[in-house]
């Protein structure tokens, strides 16, 4: 039944025209993360931290041919951050949010990267191929962000 819920929660969160800080506060759902990895001619895959009845659960949706879409998706699963990897994740977000606003390199191929957070003020940015002059666009903490969650899905 827990699993359920869980999995209810994440769904209906997974509708961004829902999902605001306005509905997470009336359902006390805490949405402070969500980075989407969207190669070009690849799967994504989207990565989701949302707090819900005291759980830090950190889920992970794989959609086809780079579509977002409910019904593209291909794989779905989640697991609950213990308190140490809950805060090492703050951290890494912390570092990634060091990004130089002004960036203006956009590439026509290469890997789009998404990241909203509520994490200081709701914010939400898409990166273009943040592997290309990573460190002088400011991104190595944003890579270092998503190897992250992706280690905790092996």
């Amino acid at each position: 039944m827990n699993k359920l819920v869980i999995f209810l929660v994440l769904s209906v969160i997974s509708f961004s025209a829902v999902s605001s800080p306005v509905f997470e506060a009336q359902y006390e759902i805490g949405r402070e993360l969500e980075l989407a990895i969207s190669p070009s001619f690849a799967d994504s895959t989207v990565y989701t931290l949302v707090t819900y009845d005291g759980k830090k659960v950190l889920a992970k949706r794989v959609f086809e041919s780079g579509f977002q879409k409910w019904s593209g998706v291909k794989s779905e699963s989640h697991i609950e951050l213990n308190e140490e990897t809950y805060k090492r994740l703050m951290t890494l977000l912390d570092d990634a949010l060091t990004f130089k606003v002004k960036d203006d390199v956009r590439l026509e191929d290469g890997i789009i990267w998404e990241l909203e957070t509520s994490r200081y003020q709701w914010l939400e940015v898409r990166i273009s191929s943040p592997e290309y002059e990573t460190e002088s666009r400011g991104y190595s903490g944003l890579l270092a962000l998503g190897a992250f969650v992706q280690a905790q899905f092996p």
